[in-house]
């Protein structure tokens, strides 16, 4: 079962045929293996999931949570633990948990390894 803590942002939704809602969690009822959330409902544990990054795009929509994975050649945003910014980069590899990406489009070599990453939207796209 998934653990959370009192007021730890969440969403939430009735059943896999429902949107998905923003809440706080409230408590884990463990005679019924439900999860409380601070609005009163109560939700399998399926049916929760800690309001992130890689997941507040889920809010208000229908639909499962995948987790992302770039694809070789794909643009993608990195950055290692201590850094502020994002740097826009190429995807090459996975290299030991680590986003090993490059400067240019079809080279195999790489020239950096990042902590994290996400997806690349462009903000000029029509």
């Amino acid at each position: 079962m998934q653990k959370f803590n009192p007021f730890d942002r969440v969403l939430i939704r009735p059943t896999a045929n429902h949107v998905w809602s923003a809440d706080f969690y409230d408590r884990c009822d463990k005679l019924y293996n439900n999860h409380i959330a601070i609005s009163g409902a109560t939700v399998e544990d399926t049916d929760i999931l800690p309001y992130t990054e890689e997941t507040k795009h889920l809010h208000n929509t229908v639909g499962e949570f995948t987790v992302w994975e770039p694809k070789k050649g794909e643009p993608i945003l990195v950055k290692d633990d201590g850094d502020t910014h994002w740097t826009l980069r190429i995807f090459v590899e996975m290299c030991n948990r680590h986003f090993a990406t490059t400067t240019e489009p079809e080279t195999s070599c790489y020239s950096a390894l990042w902590d994290q990453a996400k997806p690349y939207t462009n903000p000029f796209k029509e």
